[in-house]
């Protein structure tokens, strides 16, 4: 067996059931291998790029390694961003990139990926949690093993390893596949956890069976079904509202009496509400990322007047502002919490008066309001309308999958998440066009209805996707938002009042033609009738739809929900 035949091998052992990938003769070997399996499905994306966002959609649904495979040099350049966008989304990524034989390394041979070439290695060692080079075939197993082991250790993020063609084809020794065999991977969660275990548990409890009003914010790791079903037997139990992060919706149904939305960029305005409500004396956040857009720019209003607790699995994630943070294991945490936890009635009795004022206030579960800013263009349907009706036709266990754009703050305002691992955006680092190559990875984890809600901007980045799904007969629905143009930067731009904004446009693209001319159903729709019939009818089929749905370049945003960044 060869190193090519072991990777295979090993990936298939361990329910591997996809690898995305672009060939070239860099990993031949490799693919030879990979012919051979009757486990392993590889599917060949149009660009790099788009394999590694496939990949995040499928280990973000699936919540599983999900692997990558590319020539090194302009494959794997390419593929950087969504390595990055991985690592700082904390989403589990094998990515393989091969190389020239060693011989040629000093050669400046074509395409060849060492210092002298693409510099792969010092390119990685910054994007990816983990990067090596295989430098002889004995080493590849114990790699392999430490690729992968990094890959699902927390905090979870994309590992790399470069392998040489001549050393894909090398055979492995009998003794070194006998070690591989007895040997276990190992995931290093546990040596992440000191001994505040047990105090900060203890603290967590009194807290929460102590006279004072509190509110769980919840980030988006949370956000599969064990996890979400403790947080929620926790909120019960105590009687607190819950708020989540962007990313994070749907962790507890936002049909719950006890859910108060998303906070932050295109989040609720009962979720502001709630944490600018002078009685609120604790907030406790779980795995909650302090980035700019999830704080609304670091808005002291989180932090005022209040007892903080933010525990996390991951100890890069501390914000400066953070003054109690612990780094700890969540899962075990949130299972002894559920288990232990004892409320008296006079509390809960107390909270629950509190969260129904709150509730009649704030209109809990109501959507918001349309204002009176922006404006609608003749012939366009307004994008709250579009994200309403679609909420309204889909079943409600369809998942939505969210690019990035101006239809990004609809999605987060308008569009109701009933449970956890349902909606799926990289909100973090925000590439356009991740949604349509994600989607098709979602779709292949996932047997419930997908929906990709993208732009027309998003669709000249990655729409040559749509022929992937086309041709791996992935049943998706693309909503693409067509506003003519680039909607965030042409709102910035006139905001500051930039006179050629014709450069933010979009007027050459026929949505219609270039989704059937890849083999997918499309449809332009004129009103929003017409959109739930279209919607409805393509949820009935076995096939890829995309609807081209006319919007304005400057919608009117809802109420109370914040849209811009706070330098821009």
């Amino acid at each position: 067996m060869n190193c090519a035949e072991f990777l295979i091998d090993f990936l298939s052992h361990r329910g591997v059931k996809y690898v995305f990938t672009l060939p070239g003769s860099h990993i031949y070997p490799l693919w030879m291998a990979l012919d051979h399996s009757s486990c392993i499905t590889p599917i060949v994306t149009c660009h790099e790029l788009s394999a590694g966002y496939m990949a995040d959609g499928y280990a973000r649904s699936s919540r599983t390694l999900a692997v990558v495979m590319t020539i090194g040099g302009p494959g794997s350049n390419n593929l950087i961003t969504a390595v990055n966008t991985a690592r700082i989304e904390r989403v589990p990524l094998l990515i393989i990139t091969g190389d020239v034989p060693i011989q040629l390394y000093d050669k400046m041979a074509f395409q060849c990926s060492t210092y002298l070439g693409t510099n792969d290695d010092a390119l990685y060692q910054v994007a990816a949690k983990w990067s090596r080079r295989v430098s002889n075939a004995d080493q590849f197993p114990d790699l392999l093993h430490e690729a992968v082991s990094s890959a699902l250790s927390y905090p979870q993020g994309p590992s790399h390893l470069i392998i040489p063609y001549d050393i894909q084809q090398t055979p492995l020794s009998s003794k070194i596949l006998s070690n591989s065999e007895e040997r276990h991977l190992s995931f290093n969660q546990s040596e992440l956890f000191n001994g505040t275990f047990e105090t900060t548990l203890q603290r967590v409890q009194n807290l929460l069976s102590s006279k004072v009003n509190i509110a769980l914010w919840v980030g988006e790791t949370m956000n599969t079904p064990d996890l979400a079903s403790r947080i929620e037997m926790i909120a019960r139990k105590a009687h607190i509202p819950v708020l989540t992060t962007f990313s994070a919706k749907g962790v507890i149904s936002e049909s719950h009496p006890l859910c108060f939305g998303n906070f932050g960029y295109a989040g609720s305005p009962q979720a502001t509400h709630l944490l600018r409500d002078t009685r609120l004396d604790a907030l406790i956040g779980l795995d909650v990322v302090q980035n700019e857009r999830n704080t609304l720019g670091w808005n002291p209003v989180i932090y005022s007047r209040k007892e903080c607790i933010f525990l996390s699995s991951d100890r890069e994630s501390d914000c400066a502002l953070q003054k109690h943070s612990y780094c700890l294991d969540l899962s075990k945490f949130l299972e002894k919490l559920v288990n232990s936890l004892v409320i008296p009635d006079e509390l809960r009795k107390m909270r629950e008066a509190w969260v129904f004022e709150l509730q009649q206030t704030t209109s809990a579960h109501s959507l918001p309001k349309r204002n009176g800013r922006g404006e609608i263009q003749s012939e366009t349907l307004e994008i709250d309308a579009i994200v309403r009706t679609l909420r309204d036709t889909v079943p409600k266990n369809s998942i939505l999958v969210v690019d990035s754009g101006t239809h990004r703050v609809f999605a987060g305002a308008c569009w109701r998440s009933y449970a956890p691992s349902t909606f799926f955006s990289a909100s973090m680092v925000a590439p356009m066009g991740w949604g349509i190559a994600a989607g098709i990875g979602v779709k292949l984890a996932r047997a419930e209805p997908v929906v990709v809600f993208t732009g027309d901007g998003c669709l000249l980045m990655h729409g040559t996707e749509i022929k992937t799904a086309v041709k791996y007969r992935v049943p998706l629905l693309f909503v693409v938002s067509n506003n003519h143009g680039l909607g965030n930067v042409h709102i910035r731009l006139k905001k500051n009042g930039v006179r050629k904004l014709d450069t933010t446009e979009i007027r050459e693209l026929d949505v219609v033609g270039f989704a059937k001319s890849m083999g997918a159903a499309a449809y332009r729709v004129t009103s929003l009738s017409d959109f739930q019939s279209r919607v409805t009818q393509a949820l009935g089929t076995n096939q890829v739809t995309v609807l081209d749905v006319p919007t304005s370049i400057t919608p009117r945003i809802p109420e109370g929900v914040p849209f811009f960044s706070i330098y821009a």
